[in-house]
């Protein structure tokens, strides 16, 4: 008995699914088009912004990370783990920043851990929270002396 191959069907491997395009940037951001973002309240100080994975953005310093907590309220992390996987260094010097933290009007405590603290505070604060973490300055961006013009 001998067997045939039907060579007319052609058959092909099946697909393969699809995965999902890769978004580099975020698409407008959760909190609304009403609600400033992390990078636009911190241009004007010059601060460093970086996105983490999720596309949240992120304001890193040497004693913590900020970052958007709602509409309105930002968060400040002092020590643990940035969302870039980088650890912040437990230092001497962060009791002192904690202790300053606690005396600001406006930053209330909502979580102590172990190795971090979690602080919400409103908008207006980033300045005086950019200075407790010591922020990293954003690339590019110098110290600019006084011009020609307010020298005069």
């Amino acid at each position: 008995m001998t067997h045939r191959i039907d060579t007319t069907k052609t058959t092909s491997p099946p697909r393969s699914p699809r995965r999902k395009p890769h978004r580099r940037h975020q698409a407008g951001h959760a909190w609304g088009d009403g609600i400033p973002t992390l990078a636009t309240l911190a241009a004007p100080h010059g601060l460093r912004v970086y996105q983490d994975h999720a596309g949240d953005e992120n304001l890193p310093g040497r004693f913590g990370e900020i970052f958007r907590h709602g509409p309105g309220c930002l968060a400040v992390q002092f020590g643990g783990v940035r969302a870039n996987g980088t650890a912040v260094p437990a230092r001497r010097k962060m009791r002192w920043r904690l202790r300053q933290a606690k005396r600001t009007q406006g930053l209330h405590r909502v979580v102590v851990g172990d190795e971090e603290v979690l602080f919400h505070f409103p908008d207006a604060l980033l300045p005086t929270v950019a200075q407790l973490i010591e922020a990293y300055r954003a690339y590019g961006t110098k110290r600019r002396s006084a011009t020609l013009a307010d020298a005069a």
